[in-house]
C-alpha cells in the first residue's frame, strides 16, 4: 500500500501544482479540465495501482535476469537526451533533471528491449 500511496500522492501533487501555476485551486482546475473530483480520484487510484505494479514487475525482472544500467549506458542515454532537448551539455541537462527518474526510465526501456528480444511470435 505504501507504493500505491506514494504514486497517488505524487500525481495529486503534480495536478495541485499545475492548478496553482494557473492561479486556481485543485477542484476548480479539475472541473475546468472537464472532469470531476470523483472521476479524478478514481483515475488516480487506477494510475497508482498501474505504476506500483509496473515498478514491482521491473524490480522482479531486474532481479531474476540481473539487468542493470551501467554507468556507460546511463551517460550515453543522458547525452542523447541532452541533444534531443537542446541542452548545451550533458552536465547542464543533468542539473535540470532527476537522475533517479532518468535511471529508472533507462532501466525500464532496457527491460522492454529484453522482453522484446525474448518474445516468441505465436
Amino acid at each position: 500500500d505504501n507504493l500505491i500511496d506514494y504514486y497517488e500522492s505524487d500525481i495529486k501533487t503534480l495536478y495541485t501544482n499545475i492548478a496553482a501555476s494557473y492561479g486556481m485551486d485543485f477542484e476548480t482546475f479539475i472541473t475546468l479540465s472537464g472532469s470531476s473530483v470523483e472521476r479524478f480520484e478514481a483515475d488516480v487510484q487506477r494510475y497508482a495501482r498501474n505504476m506500483a505494479t509496473r515498478e514491482l514487475i521491473i524490480k522482479a525482472i531486474t532481479a531474476v535476469e540481473n539487468i542493470e544500467v551501467t554507468e556507460e549506458e546511463f551517460l550515453a542515454e543522458v547525452a542523447e537526451y541532452a541533444v534531443e532537448y537542446g541542452y548545451e551539455s550533458t552536465e547542464e541537462f543533468l542539473a535540470n533533471a532527476d537522475e533517479k527518474v532518468l535511471r529508472e526510465d533507462i532501466l525500464f526501456n532496457k527491460i522492454v528491449d529484453f522482453l522484446l528480444s525474448e518474445a516468441i511470435e505465436i
